[in-house]
């Protein structure tokens, strides 16, 4: 479970079986104290979340027998990115090299260091197998080398 604060990302505890992060972030009482200019980025494991804050930056999530416009998938996507940035620098540079890796050799072994950590909460890798690999194919199209260019570029290490 993760929310972005400000450039500043909260965790909490894993817990073991299904939790919906929602009822979990309702029970340690995350994000209580944040003033509601601070932006919440957060994705749609954090549903109702939205009718509680006004701050809260959330996908657009799919209506039932329904597709989402073009503009919502694009919004999506620029709410994901920014789940990810939440910190520029060489943080994010190591962050996206990592992603590139990845990306190049369809997965790379797992460990517990923060940057392959930060990846996993970032909903763009899954661990399995002791390995880590990139999401789902869809991710993979959206989030693939071009993007990758693009973001180091804007953060000035391309």
């Amino acid at each position: 479970m993760r929310a972005v604060l400000d450039a500043r990302l909260v965790l909490s505890k894993a817990r073991e079986g299904k939790v919906h992060d929602k009822r979990q972030l309702d029970e340690e009482k995350l994000v209580d104290f944040v003033l509601d200019e601070v932006p919440i980025h957060v994705d749609l494991g954090f549903q109702g979340l939205q009718k509680e804050f006004v701050n809260i930056k959330i996908p657009d999530k799919k209506p039932r027998g329904k597709q989402l416009t073009e503009e919502q998938k694009q919004s999506n996507r620029e709410k994901s990115s920014d789940r990810l940035f939440w910190k520029g620098g060489q943080r994010t540079a190591r962050l996206l090299m990592l992603y590139q890796q990845i990306l190049q050799q369809s997965e790379i072994a797992a460990d517990e260091s923060s940057e392959q950590m930060e990846l996993r909460l970032s909903g763009l890798v899954v661990k399995q197998h002791g390995k880590l690999r990139v999401y789902n194919r869809i991710y993979q199209a959206i989030f693939n080398q071009a993007w990758v260019n693009q973001a180091l570029e804007t953060i000035g290490m391309e």
